[in-house]
């Protein structure tokens, strides 16, 4: 402000004595600067007057000061925790791109760059597509309000696909439904989960008549070993719940002991209640749900859990579906440990462990999107390697896991092969011995090789 002053102060001074000097004669060339002074001096004059006196006659809501909003957006974003959360919680939500860009004071290429990289990318592109999807369900239901849908536009109304509203998007389950099918193995699974589904869809059509329902469930137990894809089912199992009507979003929070229980008295409660609010409208995911019962201290904090998680289940039983999932006997346990987790959890989902025709076609769609090229020899190197992983590991073997702990060391050996090449050699191409140095390499980490010298474990 006294910046200002001071220079109207100048300014004035400045055409006071051009003015005195063209009173008195003085050059013709003082004419320009005389009137350059006076129309700044007026402009400014206007500049400052004008808001004052709007706001004097009751107009305050209409400034002309040059206060703009400026969103700062950077290309290199620091990702601190924060941040992440942050993304994460717009990733949910389904924002825009350019939305998600403001208010993390990233470009949005940085902004699609971090969810690649956090492998939620195909999360946002189903979030975005419900968000989408939710807004043309508000825009059609306004046009049926006023009357103006159907015979006056010429076009036939979806109506809202919510729970309770006897709608089935057909398309979308179609789409879930083939990501389903599209596994490896989980043949018995695949028919648990159609069996459910059909079961959903002719609730839907019921509720549609008018006809009378039974009570159910759509909580569910995945009961099978680790790395049989368990995570990847109830994401799909989200997308068909969402498309049957029976949630409203289907997007999925996975948790495990640690996201439920508290350290203290009193923390447990406040931790399950934040968990349960985020998953609301789609499915709540325990890994490892049987932990919850597994400690038997006095201190333990899992029974206040499992009970508070009942509450929530009970209060949002239209807005939540619970899929707790682990080792198949831990899971029968677990349920049968509380009669409030038996009368909820009634579907058992059993995933098989994969055969080693169904491993080695994991292993081989990994090669696939990895573009690599594999020969005849290194074929049947891969067909050998996968065979003898369930025998690294024959307790806690981890199926799929293991498959990709054996395509990770392939690219380790293959890198390590290129990199000491003198000549120039294909990219693509992985070889017999990169996946026998592979397998070496886990035998090693796994205390069953014949000949550790030499082998370089990596990690």
């Amino acid at each position: 402000m006294l910046l200002r002053v001071l220079l109207y102060f100048c300014l004035i001074c400045f055409a006071t004595v051009i003015s005195i000097r063209h009173d008195s004669k003085a050059a013709a060339s003082d004419d320009q600067l005389l009137w350059t002074a006076t129309a700044l001096t007026s402009f400014l004059l206007v500049y400052e007057l004008i808001p004052l006196l709007l706001r004097l006659v009751g107009i305050q809501k209409l400034q002309l000061s040059l206060n703009w909003e400026t969103i700062q957006r950077v290309r290199k974003p620091k990702w601190t925790g924060a941040a992440v959360a942050k993304l994460q919680k717009l990733v949910s939500e389904g924002e825009h791109l350019e939305v998600m860009g403001n208010a993390l004071g990233a470009m949005p290429a940085a902004v699609k760059s971090k969810m690649v990289s956090l492998n939620v990318w195909a999360e946002y592109e189903k979030a975005r597509a419900f968000k989408l999807q939710d807004e043309l369900n508000v825009l059609e239901a306004e046009l049926i309000a006023r009357g103006t849908s159907g015979a006056a536009t010429g076009k036939t109304s979806r109506k809202s696909r919510f729970v309770g509203a006897g709608q089935v998007n057909k398309a979308g389950l179609e789409r879930a439904l083939k990501d389903l099918n599209k596994l490896t193995g989980l043949s018995r699974l695949k028919s648990e989960i159609h069996s459910i589904t059909a079961l959903a869809e002719v609730r839907a059509m019921r509720l549609k008549e008018g006809l009378p329902l039974n009570s159910t469930t759509a909580h569910l137990v995945f009961a099978g070993n680790p790395g049989t894809g368990k995570t990847t089912v109830a994401r799909i199992v989200g997308d068909i719940y969402r498309s049957l009507g029976v949630l409203k979003r289907g997007h999925v929070v996975e948790v495990g002991r640690a996201d439920l229980i508290g350290e203290w008295v009193g923390h447990t409660a406040p931790k399950v209640t934040a968990v349960v609010k985020r998953a609301l409208d789609g499915v709540l995911f325990i890994d490892e749900a049987y932990s919850l019962t597994s400690m038997q201290s006095h201190d333990d904090f899992g029974q206040e859990a499992i009970e508070t998680l009942l509450t929530l289940m009970e209060d949002n039983r239209d807005r939540l579906v619970v899929i707790a999932a682990g080792y198949p006997d831990l899971m029968r346990h677990f349920v049968s440990s509380n009669p409030g987790l038996e009368s909820r959890f009634k579907a058992f989902m059993h995933f098989d462990d994969f055969s080693n025709d169904e491993l080695a076609t994991i292993f081989f769609s990994l090669c696939k999107g990895y573009k690599l090229v594999l020969d005849a020899d290194a074929l049947q190197a891969a067909n050998s390697a996968v065979s003898v992983l369930p025998t690294l590991k024959k307790d806690n073997f981890a199926n799929g896991r293991e498959v990709r702990n054996l395509f990770e060391r392939c690219l380790e050996s293959q890198a390590l092969r290129i990199r000491a090449s003198t000549e120039t050699v294909s990219l693509v191409d992985l070889r017999s011995t990169d996946i026998q140095l592979a397998l070496e390499q886990l035998k090693v980490a796994a205390g069953k090789s014949d000949n550790n010298a030499g082998v370089f474990v990596g990690r």
